[in-house]
């Protein structure tokens, strides 16, 4: 696995006074450490769920393998229905790999669709209108088991299967929920429908290289076993870099960028087809994670970071002219790819005001405008990040997706606040619920 990290445009001797200066960040090495300790020290009393994922027991893989060839025995479709973190990163993966797998020999790759991310009843209909029932099964994912969208969507597709095919409808569902008296959960037992058990202290977001992500991508022809490694040896490379590692690093020049020049937008910018929807994935990650109203200890703060998805070269007409001319109030984070298996020549033009891109790969076009991206920013005063990846491909994701989980709980850290929870987001269902019933 090669993922190369330069942080030097956010420093002084790169980007200039506006950057952070050597000097502060060798009088930051206390916290640093302070804060590695704490996170070790939580992670070996077993309080930080994610971070057991990449080290899956084989009878836990050979488990979701075994539910795959039997669901498969009998569809060849896929529907995931979720919200939030039960459907982000299961649809990230999905989307970044299946391109990236597309071309290798012999390898079948499986039709997955994702449904819940709203109740606006388009999108249903005209899935159901094209997909084969008798064909299909379908993924329902819900940690609590009671996810108001999610199970009226549910609602809705049992009833459709009970029409179609009477009693054997169970056989078209699999769900995946925590095992304790839920609705989901006690439907699964009453009907003998596969269950992925969920963990309690396992929160949607931080879900993606468990079942919640590994089952639908699994389907899809997918090598989970790839994902876990690329997500262990990023730990194993963060745990040899120890208090100074690059995670820590990220986290804290997030939260310098954020507390002493009020940069409080961060973008992503991605250059690789599909790497946009690990974006919109992290995008939960961080706003959910590090959008808080309390300390630790109970003080109000409301401390939190905006996350942006910008796509490389798309946005390069849409929103750099603002990255460029308008207030420096961001960090941008380049995400870029190094290779490419399968590429494509530009052999020559007849445009001579473009002669230059004669003899050129498309890959080094998108590099050409990553970079030129980059050094305009960097001479705007925008601090930014680069981190290239070698290929897209499983263990390259595995290893990303537990960077930024990292990355995440670290800069909780800084902040002091708790990364886990998102009382926000219920009080906003209870409101919901409310209104609701107010309406019967």
């Amino acid at each position: 696995m090669a993922i190369k990290i330069d942080f030097s445009n956010f420093y002084q001797d790169s980007i200039g006074s506006i950057g952070i200066s050597e000097s502060t960040r060798k009088t930051s090495i206390a916290d640093w450490r302070s804060i590695y300790r704490r996170i070790n020290e939580q992670r070996e009393r077993n309080q930080i769920a994610f971070m057991q994922l990449p080290y899956m027991l084989p009878h836990q893989i050979q488990d979701i393998k075994e539910t795959v060839e039997s669901t498969k025995e009998r569809c060849d479709t896929l529907v995931v229905v979720g919200i939030g973190g039960s459907l982000l990163g299961a649809e990230m993966l999905y989307s970044v790999l299946k391109k990236s797998i597309y071309h290798k020999k012999n390898q079948h790759f499986s039709r997955v669709y994702f449904l819940g991310d709203t109740t606006d009843p388009t999108p249903i209909l005209n899935l159901l209108a094209h997909i084969d029932l008798e064909h299909t099964a379908f993924n329902i994912v819900s940690k609590s088991g009671s996810t108001m969208e999610t199970i009226a969507i549910f609602e809705i597709i049992r009833d459709r299967y009970k029409k179609a095919v009477g009693t054997s409808w169970p056989n078209y569902f699999i769900f995946t929920t925590e095992t304790t008296n839920n609705y989901l959960f006690q439907t699964a037992v009453e009907h003998e429908i596969p269950v992925f058990g969920m963990r309690e202290d396992l929160g949607g977001r931080f879900s993606v290289l468990s079942p919640v992500g590994l089952f639908p991508a699994a389907f899809a022809g997918i090598d989970i076993q790839e994902l876990l490694d690329g997500a262990a040896k990023m730990d194993a490379h963060i745990t040899e870099q120890g208090s100074s590692n690059d995670a820590l690093e990220y986290a804290w020049l997030h939260y310098m960028a954020a507390t002493e020049q009020y940069r409080l937008i961060n973008v992503l910018f991605t250059y690789g087809y599909g790497l946009e929807k690990l974006g919109w994935w992290w995008r939960q990650l961080w706003a959910e994670s590090l959008g808080k109203k309390h300390t630790l200890t109970g003080q109000e703060v409301r401390v939190g970071l905006t996350p942006v998805v910008s796509i490389g070269p798309a946005d390069q007409h849409s929103q750099l002219q603002l990255y460029n001319e308008g207030p420096l109030d961001k960090t941008i984070t380049f995400l870029g790819v190094t290779s490419y298996e399968h590429d494509l020549e530009v052999e020559h033009t007849e445009d001579q005001s473009l002669s230059f891109i004669g003899g050129k790969l498309l890959s080094e076009i998108l590099a050409a405008e990553r970079e030129a991206t980059r050094m305009v920013l960097t001479e705007t005063g925008q601090l930014n990040i680069s981190i290239m990846i070698d290929v897209i491909d499983e263990v390259h994701i595995g290893g990303l997706i537990y960077f930024f989980e990292l990355v995440t709980i670290y800069l909780a850290g800084f902040f002091n606040i708790n990364p886990f929870d998102q009382p926000g987001v219920e009080s906003s269902k209870q409101r919901i619920r409310q209104l609701l019933k107010e309406h019967d």
